[in-house]
């Protein structure tokens, strides 16, 4: 009775749940030019925002950042480098 009850109660609340989505960014930081720098803007992106995935190309200058849109902000994301003291320019979203 007990399980009933909560499937009927889960079932009420489920259409108030925020529908998570997996996101996937790339974004250009100035100042991210070389192995050092690539691992510095890596870390501390992962330090300050719960990502999936993050990942910067020191030959492209490109930060890749895979995040739940429903548990992370894209701002934060492009704060977090900010203050790293990367210069982040208008994100491209990939899928």
């Amino acid at each position: 009775m007990r399980s009933l009850a909560f499937a009927f109660v889960l079932s009420l609340a489920l259409p108030f749940v925020a529908s998570a989505e997996e996101v996937q960014y790339a974004i250009p930081a100035s100042g991210v030019s070389c192995g050092g720098t690539a691992a510095h803007a890596t870390q501390s992106v992962k330090r300050a925002v719960p990502v999936d995935a993050v990942v910067a190309d020191s030959k492209t200058g490109i930060v890749t950042a895979t995040f739940d849109d429903s548990e992370v902000d894209l701002d934060a994301v492009l704060n977090a480098l900010q203050n790293a003291g990367y210069a982040p320019g208008e994100p491209e979203r990939l899928n």
